[in-house]
């Protein structure tokens, strides 16, 4: 009798140590799925909240832009405290990284097409200004194609930095997901000068650093 009590001992304590290698095993094949999965609620997190607060950026830009100043063209300080604005509106995030184009848009301009606005004048942050002249890469929005119509585009872009791509560049040299929020809103003039009977009010900006903005040339 106590030998089979001894044997089955000896059994059970086998039993427990094989028990013990299989826990071990399932772990190590557990674990790096559970971390990618906690990564990627992270990054899925993070990006989400980045995109929005791009979303916030190109609106801000856009309503404050298009209250336009005193006078046209829209002086320095005015600007720079539409950028200021959106300074705060990005944060925590770093608007060095960020580019803002506001542009002041006509329809009708020197064309019979309702399609393609004209950029009447632009300014800019972190990237070159749109050039003055018929703006073949954009559409005008249904509510704006009318001769004499005017409007503010703001266009925000920001690199967006995964966090799993940050760890993958130290293990994998050039290692890159890139990703670009690129956001643009069309915003009616709430400001600005009317430059005649036929069109709305406008604002004109002038590109940072200096320059001779003028209106929207007449339909």
């Amino acid at each position: 009798m106590i030998r089979v009590l001894r044997t089955v001992r000896r059994a059970q304590r086998r039993w427990n140590g094989d028990a013990a290698g299989v826990a071990a095993i399932e772990f190590s094949l557990i674990l790096p799925i559970v971390l990618v999965l906690l990564v990627g609620c992270i990054e899925i997190v993070n990006a989400i909240e980045n995109w929005r607060r791009v979303l916030i950026v190109v609106r801000t830009a856009a309503d404050l832009a298009s209250q336009g100043d005193a006078q046209n063209p829209v002086a320095d300080s005015v600007m720079n405290d539409i950028l200021s604005a959106t300074t705060l509106a990005i944060a925590p995030y770093d608007i060095a990284k960020m580019t803002i184009t506001i542009s002041a848009l006509g329809v009708g301009v020197n064309t019979a097409s309702l399609l393609n606005p004209y950029v009447c004048s632009s300014w800019s942050f972190g990237a070159q200004p749109r050039g003055v002249g018929p703006a073949s890469d954009l559409t005008v929005p249904p509510n704006y194609q009318r001769i004499g119509a005017r409007y503010v585009l703001a266009e925000v872009s920001m690199p967006y930095t995964l966090v799993l791509g940050t760890v993958f560049s130290k293990i994998v040299k050039d290692f890159e997901l890139p990703v670009t929020w690129r956001e643009s809103l069309a915003w009616p003039v709430r400001g600005g000068v009317a430059y005649s009977a036929l069109s709305d009010s406008e604002v004109v900006f002038q590109k940072r650093g200096g320059s001779n903005p003028a209106p929207c040339p007449q339909s």
